[in-house]
C-alpha cells in the first residue's frame, strides 16, 4: 500500500527527512524556519488552487463590469461598511469591487468614523462623480473631520452634497462652504443644507454658495437657516425642486427682500416642486401693477406657509398651470376680506398658464358659467387642536389628480375658533366652484352654524357626508328643517282635503331638498352639544322624513354609525331600526373595530 508521504512534493519530503531529534543549538531554529517557510509556501499554493476552483463557478465567469453592477445594486443606499462585505467572498469579487470606481463614490457619515477610509474611497473612486452625506456630532466641542474638507474640495466631481447640522455651537456648514464661494460645480445635481438646531438659528452667507455656478443643479434644499439675501443660494435655471423652510415663524425677523428672487424663479422653466415656509418676502411692491411675474409652466406642487399677506403677495407674482397642486398654509388669523383676496389672487394666478389643456378648474370663471367647470369633487374640513400650546394655522390643500382631472380640496384648521369656519367659507363659496362636490368630510370640528350649512344646501351632486369627532347637533337640526319636508307635507294635506271633498287641487312646485343626491352618512365618534339627550331621536326622525322625499328623486339612505353610544341608547336601537326597513344602517359599537363588520355589536337593517 502506497504511503501518503510518497505523494508529498520533493521540497516537503526533503524537510521531513531531517531527524529532528538529532538537532542541537542553532540548528533547531534554522529547522523551524524551514518548516514555517514551507507551510507558507503550501498555504499560498492552496489559495491559488482555491482561487482557480472559484473561477469555475458560473457567477465568477461574469465580466467584472457586470459583477460591479450587481455590487452597486446590492449596496443601494446602504452604508459602505455593509456592502463592502461582498469583497471578502473571494479574490475575484474583491478585484472586481476595488476596480469599480462608482462603488466607492458614495461617501456617507459613517465613512468618516473609520480612519483612512475616506482617502481610500477618494483614491478608488478615481474620476467618478461623488455623492456626499455628512451629519455632524451632537457632542459639544466636536470637531469637523479634516477628510470632509478634502471631500468638499472635489468640486469638479461633486454630484450630490447633503450637510446636516444636528448640534454644536459652530456653524460648520457656513465654514465649510465659505472657502468655495467662487467655485463652479459643473456636475452638482443635489444640494441639501439642513440645521436641526432649532434653539439657535444659524446664518448662511454673506458669501454666495458656489458662486461660480451650478448649471446641473436640480434639487436645492435649505432648512432652518437664516438668509439675508436670496442670491446667497445657487438659484439656477436647471432647478426642478426648490425647498426653503424656516421651520419656525421666529425666522420672520430675517425674511430676505424680494429683490432678485422672482427674477430667479422666472428662469426656472423646469421647476416642478416649490416649497417655501416662513421665508416669503414681507416687503410689498410700491406699485403692484409692476410686480415681476414668474411663470412656472411645469409646476406640479406649490407649498407655501407664512402670513396671509406674504402668501397672497407671493402668489400674485406667480403663474402656474391648472395641473398644479397648491398647498397654502396661513399661521396668522386672517380677516374675511384678507381671505377673500387670497382666493381671488390664487384664482388669477392659477388660471393664467395654459401649458396643459387637460384638467378641470376648481374656480368659478367669469368667462364661462360654473356649470361648464366640473370643479372640486371632494371637500374636507379638519380642525386639529394643539394641546401643548395655542397655535393657529389654516391650510388649503388642492391635490390635483391626473387620473380624474379634479382637484379635491382639504381645508385644515388648527385651534380654530368656533365662528371662523362659517366666516371663512363665505369667500370659499364665492370663489370656488363647488357645484360638483360629491363628498364632504368634517373632522374634529365644533358645531357649524346654520349659515355654514346653508351655503352647501344646493349641492346637487353631494352623495356622501362624513363626520369624525365632530359636533353634529346643529347639522341634524338644520336638516330636519329642510323646507322640502314642510312643502311635501302641505301638498299631501291638500291632496287629502281635495279627495275628501271630491275636488281637485293645484299642485305646488316642490322645494328642492337639501343635498338631493345624498345617499351615505357616516358618523364616527361624533360629539353632542345642546339637546344631546334627544340626538338619537332627532337622527332617526330625519331618516324617517328623508324616506318621504323618494318621489323627488332622493336615493335610499345608507347610514354608518361608529362608536356613537354617547348620544344614543343601545337598548332602543333595534326598535328604531325596525321602524325604517328601507334604510340601510350599520352600527359599530365600542367593543369592535372598524373592520369588524360581522361583530356582535354591528347591526344591519
Amino acid at each position: 500500500m502506497t504511503s501518503i508521504r510518497e505523494k508529498f512534493s520533493p521540497a516537503t519530503k526533503k524537510i521531513l527527512e531531517e531527524d529532528a531529534n538529532t538537532l542541537e543549538g542553532n540548528d533547531v531554529g534554522v529547522y523551524q524556519d524551514s518548516l514555517m517557510n514551507r507551510i507558507a509556501e503550501l498555504q499560498e499554493e492552496l489559495r491559488a488552487l482555491r482561487s482557480r476552483q472559484n473561477s469555475l463557478v458560473p457567477i465568477n465567469r461574469f465580466p467584472p463590469e457586470i459583477l460591479s453592477k450587481i455590487f452597486i445594486a446590492v449596496g443601494g443606499d446602504r452604508p459602505i461598511l455593509r456592502w463592502i462585505q461582498v469583497m471578502h467572498v473571494c479574490q475575484y469579487w474583491r478585484d472586481a469591487g476595488i476596480g469599480c470606481a462608482e462603488l466607492w463614490s458614495n461617501v456617507q457619515s459613517r465613512t468618516f468614523r473609520t480612519p483612512g477610509l475616506v482617502g481610500l474611497m477618494l483614491d478608488r473612486s478615481k474620476d467618478s462623480l461623488l455623492s456626499v452625506t455628512f451629519k455632524n456630532s451632537k457632542k459639544r466641542g466636536a470637531t469637523i473631520p479634516s477628510e470632509l474638507t478634502e471631500v468638499i474640495s472635489q468640486t469638479h466631481r461633486l454630484r450630490s452634497l447633503e450637510l446636516t447640522d444636528i448640534g454644536g455651537e459652530d456653524n460648520f456648514v457656513r465654514e465649510l462652504l465659505e472657502g468655495h464661494s467662487e467655485d463652479a460645480l459643473p456636475y452638482l445635481e443635489k444640494l441639501s443644507l439642513v440645521s436641526d438646531n432649532l434653539a439657535e438659528m444659524k446664518f448662511l452667507g454673506p458669501k454666495p454658495i458656489f458662486g461660480g455656478g451650478c448649471p446641473s443643479l436640480k434639487s436645492l434644499e435649505a432648512v432652518s437657516f437664516i438668509l439675508n439675501n436670496w442670491m446667497i443660494l445657487p438659484l439656477g435655471s436647471s432647478l426642478t425642486n426648490l425647498t426653503i423652510d424656516g421651520r419656525s415663524s421666529d425666522v420672520q425677523l430675517h425674511h430676505p427682500p424680494t429683490n432678485g428672487f422672482i427674477g430667479a424663479l422666472s428662469e426656472m422653466k423646469e421647476l416642478k416642486h416649490l416649497r417655501i415656509h416662513h421665508f416669503l418676502p414681507y416687503d410689498t411692491p410700491a406699485d403692484p401693477t409692476t410686480t415681476p411675474i414668474a411663470t412656472l409652466p411645469h409646476l406640479v406642487r406649490l407649498d407655501l406657509m407664512d402670513t396671509i399677506h406674504s402668501v397672497t403677495t407671493f402668489v400674485r407674482s406667480l403663474r402656474f398651470p391648472k395641473t398644479t397642486s397648491p398647498i397654502l398654509q396661513i399661521w396668522d388669523r386672517p380677516s374675511q376680506a384678507a381671505f377673500d383676496y387670497l382666493l381671488a389672487t390664487l384664482g388669477e394666478s392659477w388660471n393664467t398658464v395654459h401649458a396643459y389643456s387637460s384638467g378641470n378648474w376648481p374656480f368659478a370663471s367669469t368667462s364661462a358659467s360654473r356649470s361648464s367647470r366640473l370643479g372640486i369633487q371632494t371637500l374636507s374640513i379638519n380642525n386639529f387642536r394643539s394641546f401643548d400650546r395655542e397655535t393657529y394655522r389654516l391650510a388649503l390643500n388642492f391635490e390635483f389628480s391626473p387620473k380624474s382631472g379634479h382637484s379635491p380640496l382639504n381645508i385644515d384648521f388648527w385651534d380654530v375658533r368656533a365662528e371662523e369656519p362659517g366666516i371663512l367659507f363665505a369667500p370659499v363659496a364665492q370663489h370656488l366652484d363647488m357645484t360638483s362636490i360629491q363628498q364632504l368630510r368634517i373632522v374634529d370640528s365644533d358645531a357649524l352654524p346654520e349659515a355654514f350649512w346653508q351655503r352647501f344646501a344646493a349641492l346637487k351632486k353631494l352623495n356622501a357626508l362624513y363626520f369624525e369627532f365632530s359636533k353634529i347637533h346643529t347639522f341634524l337640526e338644520w336638516m330636519n328643517g329642510d323646507p322640502a319636508f314642510q312643502r311635501l307635507g302641505e301638498t299631501q294635506a291638500l291632496e287629502v282635503d281635495s279627495s275628501d271633498n271630491g275636488g281637485s287641487v293645484a299642485m305646488t312646485e316642490p322645494a328642492t331638498p337639501y343635498f338631493p343626491q345624498l345617499s351615505m352618512l357616516e358618523l364616527c365618534e361624533v360629539l353632542v352639544g345642546t339637546g344631546s339627550d334627544s340626538m338619537g331621536d332627532t337622527f332617526f326622525d330625519w331618516l324617517e322624513k328623508r324616506l318621504l322625499l323618494k318621489p323627488l328623486g332622493c336615493p335610499t339612505m345608507q347610514a354608518r354609525l361608529r362608536h356613537c353610544e354617547s348620544w344614543f341608547d343601545p337598548e332602543d336601537w333595534e326598535e328604531a331600526c325596525l321602524m325604517l326597513p328601507d334604510v340601510y344602517v350599520k352600527w359599530v359599537g365600542l367593543g369592535s373595530s372598524d373592520s369588524e363588520d360581522d361583530a356582535d355589536d354591528s347591526h344591519d337593517v
